[in-house]
Formats: C-alpha cells, structure tokens, sequence
C-alpha cells in the first residue's frame, strides 16, 4: 500500500509509528492504560508503538516457522508465569489455503478441519493449566472468501489511467479484493486520475 501524504510503502513488515498510530487504540493499550500487562503473538500493528508510546509488554515479530502448537504453549505460558492479562495470537490459516486455492476447495476443507483441531488443542491446553474457566477466548477474522467467476472479473486497467499507478513491487497470492491481478501489486491513487464513467 502506497500513502501519498507519507511517500512511503506499507507491507506487514513496516511498524513505523505513522502507519499505525491512526487514532485507534488496540486493546493491548486499553489493558495498560488500566494498569494490565499484555502480549502479542505474530499480531498486526503489536511491534509497533502507538499512542504516545504503548506497544505490548510482551511482543513477537512475524516468523512463520513457529507451528501453531507452540505458539499457543507460548501463551498458556505467559498466562501462568508472565502475568499477561490479555493475549492477541495470530494464525495465518485459514487465509492462506483460501488465497492459494479458493473458497470451497479441497485444500480449505482440509485446513478448516487441521484449525477445528488446532482449536481443540488451545482449549485442552487452557484446561489443563487451569485457564479455560478464567480466560475468554474470541476467535475472529479479518475477512470472509467467496467464489468467483470469469463474468465477475473487472480489469483495474479499463477503469483506472496508467498513469496514475505506481508499481510498488512484492508479490501478490491469489486474488486481491475478489480482483484476479494480472501482474504485480500496484497501488491506485483515486481521484482526478479515473476515467470517465462508463
């Protein structure tokens, strides 16, 4: 992502204060703001201070080679020695087998079915540590996935100048925004420089 006002690139890599510091408050900072210790595992925007100055007692950067079930003995363990009140973990399952392979594929059913039992695991690891009763665990998404088909593709290109995309590079995995893209990210500046309406 692209910010003009900046003239900087975002990706899950940047946790410069100026992309995430946009008058929200993460819940991390709501738990010390009322005197909680917190902790983030692999949590978009927890290695990065924000509001004057808060981030996570305990943070983790973004290393895919920790498997899931470490992760969570990682948090059981905050819980019982580190005095955490609150934990954000982060699973980059189901999204990625949805992304590589679409909605309804074998591929997501198998992975959807592998996370009932990464969930069963969190549970009975709560349980045994005496957790599962004084702890709420929520689990979320950040977005839903849906099929698409050949007669729904729109090509940013008929719709946007060329001149007013700025190729920033990387790498995109399957379909952005139910937008199949053709080459490389690009970021779009809108404004002034869309085509006339159709």
């Amino acid at each position: 992502m692209y910010d003009p006002i900046l003239n900087d690139t975002f990706d899950m890599d940047t946790h410069d204060t100026e992309w995430w510091d946009n008058g929200g408050e993460p819940m991390w900072v709501t738990v010390s703001k009322q005197g909680g210790r917190s902790a983030t595992y692999f949590w978009a925007g927890g290695e990065a201070e924000t509001n004057g100055g808060y981030r996570p007692d305990i943070w983790i950067p973004y290393n895919e080679s920790h498997s899931y079930t470490a992760r969570i003995d990682t948090v059981v363990k905050w819980f019982t020695e580190e005095n955490i009140d609150f934990v954000a973990l982060y699973f980059d399952e189901p999204d990625g087998a949805g992304h590589d392979y679409g909605h309804g594929s074998d591929e997501i059913d198998d992975m959807v079915k592998d996370l009932d039992i990464l969930v069963g695991y969190l549970i009975d690891s709560f349980k045994s540590a005496g957790l599962y009763d004084i702890v709420d665990i929520i689990v979320t998404a950040d977005h839903g996935m849906t099929d698409i088909f050949a007669a729904q593709k729109i090509y940013l290109e008929d719709y946007v100048l060329r001149s007013g995309v700025r190729d920033i590079g990387g790498q995109v995995r399957g379909r952005l925004s139910r937008i199949p893209v053709r080459n490389t990210w690009i970021c779009i500046r809108f404004g002034k420089n869309l085509l006339e309406p159709i």
